[in-house]
């Protein structure tokens, strides 16, 4: 069943390590109208696209250091940037026409550099330029 998106609410999933930054997205697009869940461990993200894949965007922390999926041989580094390309790849693979978008605190050159073709350069966006109530503002022009 699709949703009308004049009667529904856009449903967001939500990926980062840091409960308290995401708290702060959360409540603020909790308040914009947007239905949120966060998640803040890489299998548990994984484990919620299996089961619903009815979301209208993604939102993903890039640099997830402590992830906790045992089939990432090639993806963790010691700073978790390719922990991100892992995941980006992997949702790719589980909700095509899906959108993510990356909120990070990294340089955007050095996100982009690793994204490569993978997300538009529009959808990665800096924690600090993009504070909630601005994210907000994105989420409202790009659903």
């Amino acid at each position: 069943m699709t949703r009308s998106k004049s009667t529904a609410r856009s449903r967001l999933l939500i990926l980062d390590d840091d409960p308290i930054i995401s708290g702060f997205y959360k409540e603020v697009l909790e308040e914009q109208g947007y239905e949120v869940e966060l998640v803040h461990r890489v299998s548990l993200l994984l484990n919620r696209i299996q089961k619903d894949q009815a979301w209208d965007a993604l939102v993903l922390d890039f640099m997830m250091p402590h992830a906790d999926l045992p089939d990432l041989d090639y993806g963790q580094t010691d700073d978790g940037l390719l922990t991100g390309v892992f995941v980006v790849q992997k949702i790719k693979d589980l909700l095509s026409g899906v959108p993510i978008m990356i909120l990070t605190n990294r340089r955007l050159a050095d996100v982009l550099g690793y994204l490569k073709n993978l997300i538009s350069p529009e959808d990665i966006k800096s924690k600090f330029e993009f504070p909630p109530e601005e994210f907000a503002r994105f989420l409202r022009q790009r659903l």
